[in-house]
Parts: C-alpha cells; structure tokens; sequence
C-alpha cells in the first residue's frame, strides 16, 4: 500500500474494508473470512484487551503458528495501539527470555498449551506477565 502513503495497519485494514469488505482476507483450515470479518474481529478483541486492563503502547510477544489466531491477534493489537512483537515459535528459551526482558513485555500471547510451562522450567521469571493462551 505504499502507493496510498498508508503505513499503519489500522488504516490499511480499514480501507481493505472500505474497498474489498465482502472479499476473501484470509483463507484457513476451517474456511475464510472476510476483511469486514477481519476488521470487526480484530477490533472486538481490541476491546477485549482495553476492558481488561490493556494500554495502548503495552509491549505483547507473540508466539503463535501460521493460524487465524495469529492474523487475527496482529490486527486486534494494531487495532488497540498495543505494540506486537512476533517471535519465531522456534526461538530458543534463552532467546524468549531475553526479548521480555529487553523488550519490557508485559503480555506474552502463545499457542502450545506446554510452553509457559516450559518457560518457567527454564528459569524465565513469568510472574509478571499476562499469560494467553490462544491455541485451539
């Protein structure tokens, strides 16, 4: 979209609803949705993070696989003004440790039920971040 000026994802997700609402955004397992779907889900689950105590500006690693999940959550955390830092789910726990320190992120959103688990096994101190599992 770099012919449009537009560089925030917000704004882009807004005019892909604007131009195309009807049209395909996303196809997975379970089927597709659309960019009208995409919009009014990333920013209902925008919502969700606000009322539970989410501010704009919160740093929230995530660590998911290639799933509606994620695209889902990459847009509700544009939405909400959150900053996303993705994370290859096959970083070590060394180098997970290291981005929530570095980082100073305060939710950390995963799809393996084990891993916090692991985490904690590891050493990494979790105690003070907001734990979501978003795995199916």
């Amino acid at each position: 979209m770099a012919e449009s000026g537009v560089s925030d994802l917000r704004k882009i997700l807004e005019l892909a609803q604007m131009r195309a609402g009807d049209s395909v955004a996303v196809e997975h397992q379970a089927g597709s949705i659309t960019y009208s779907e995409l919009v009014s889900d990333s920013s209902a689950i925008a919502l969700g993070f606000l009322e539970n105590g989410l501010k704009s500006g919160d740093r929230v690693l995530l660590l998911l696989g290639n799933t509606l999940e994620h695209v889902l959550l990459t847009g509700a955390l544009a939405w909400g003004g959150f900053v996303s830092v993705p994370l290859n789910v096959r970083a070590s726990q060394n180098d997970i440790a290291h981005v929530i320190s570095d980082a100073k992120i305060s939710v950390l959103i995963f799809d393996d039920p084990v891993f916090p688990v692991e985490l904690q096994a590891a050493g990494v101190d979790t105690s003070s971040l907001l734990l979501i599992n978003a795995g199916s």
